[in-house]
C-alpha cells in the first residue's frame, strides 16, 4: 500500500493496511505524526516519506535492559515482550519516538 500523506483524516480503514516497523536506527527517518488508538491498544503513527508508507508501533510500558545490556526488551503489559540487540542509540531512540509522540504530537482520534 502506498500513501502519499496530505493534510487529510488517518482512518481506520488506512490503519488496516499498516505494518510494524523493522526497529533498527532507520525509524529515526520517519515522521512521527502521533498517537492514537486502535484495536483497544495506543499505537505510534509513524510515516515514511521516501517509500510513502505508514507504520504503527505498539506503545511499549517500560523498557527493560538484562544485566550485561545486549539485549532489550519492549514490555506490553498483556503481550509477549519483544526482544531486541541493547544499543544505547536505539534505546534512546525508542524513548524519544515516545516522548515526541505522547507529549509534542499528543493523541490523534480515527
Amino acid at each position: 500500500m502506498e500513501v502519499i500523506l496530505k493534510k487529510s483524516k488517518i482512518t481506520n480503514s488506512i490503519l488496516k493496511q499498516t505494518i510494524s516497523p523493522r526497529l533498527d536506527m532507520n525509524i529515526s527517518n520517519y515522521q512521527n505524526l502521533g498517537w492514537c488508538v486502535y484495536n483497544k491498544e495506543r499505537y505510534i503513527i509513524l510515516y515514511d516519506a521516501e517509500n510513502s508508507l505508514l507504520y504503527r508501533l505498539l506503545m511499549f510500558d517500560r523498557i527493560d535492559i538484562n544485566e550485561e545490556k545486549t539485549r532489550m526488551a519492549l514490555c506490553k503489559s498483556r503481550y509477549t515482550p519483544r526482544y531486541l540487540d541493547y544499543t544505547k542509540e536505539l534505546h534512546d531512540l525508542l524513548l524519544d519516538i515516545h516522548d515526541i509522540a505522547i507529549n509534542t504530537k499528543g493523541q490523534f482520534y480515527i
